[in-house]
């Protein structure tokens, strides 16, 4: 993405689209992009050990909010969660402490190549729980 005038433009039009919406963005760069281990020994999804940076985003819902409130921040993640997904494509993966609970395919998105391993292992030492 960052190799190509195209890619930084996406990056760019990308950041000045989620500043539009009512929620705090933040760009930890935190991810292991030096790292030259073996992304399988770890549980994160595999497109975690190639980026550079990630984006994160939080959407506030008070405890005490009405259900349109809560169906307003909803909508909100969601539109966010479509946004990075339109910039990153199926290679992109969010965190999954940090994302949309809502998330479809939260097996590829969360996972990702990772997930029939891990499932091996919860079958394994977590069978009940």
């Amino acid at each position: 993405m960052f190799e190509t005038a195209e890619g930084r433009i996406s990056i760019l039009g990308y950041l000045e689209q989620i500043l539009d919406f009512p929620a705090s963005v933040y760009v930890p760069f935190t991810t292991p992009f030096l790292w030259q281990g073996d992304p399988a020994t770890t549980s994160v999804i595999p497109a975690w050990h190639t980026s550079l940076w990630h984006t994160a985003m939080h959407v506030d819902v008070p405890w005490n909010s009405s259900y349109a409130d809560r169906l307003t921040a909803r909508t909100t993640l969601t539109n966010l969660t479509r946004a990075v997904d339109a910039l990153t494509g199926l290679a992109g993966g969010p965190y999954m402490n940090e994302a949309n609970p809502f998330t479809q395919d939260w097996k590829q998105d969360f996972w990702g190549a990772n997930y029939e391993r891990l499932l091996e292992v919860k079958r394994k030492y977590g069978p009940k729980g």
